[in-house]
């Protein structure tokens, strides 16, 4: 990833909403941990990173809400 760089404290919070989002399996972590590296790598700024989480985090939950600026950040915010 280009730009700024994303902490791993973050990028493990990250991956433990991603695993929430997974069912339950002896694998969930692993799977995790690979999304979480496939949002990163496909990042190319810190606003791009979060973009990509709001989508993958809250696309089961919500339709079209995820596009709008202010609910990506409330995601961002509660990370």
């Amino acid at each position: 990833m280009k730009g700024e760089l994303i902490s791993q404290e973050l990028r493990g919070k990250v991956t433990v909403k991603i695993q929430d989002m997974l069912p339950h399996a002896k694998e969930t972590e692993k799977f995790a941990r690979a999304i979480e590296n496939q949002i990163y790598e496909r990042s190319r700024t810190k606003e791009e990173y979060f973009d990509l989480v709001a989508s993958n985090i809250c696309y089961r939950d919500i339709s079209q809400d995820w596009q709008s600026h202010t609910f990506r950040q409330n995601v961002v915010d509660k990370l």
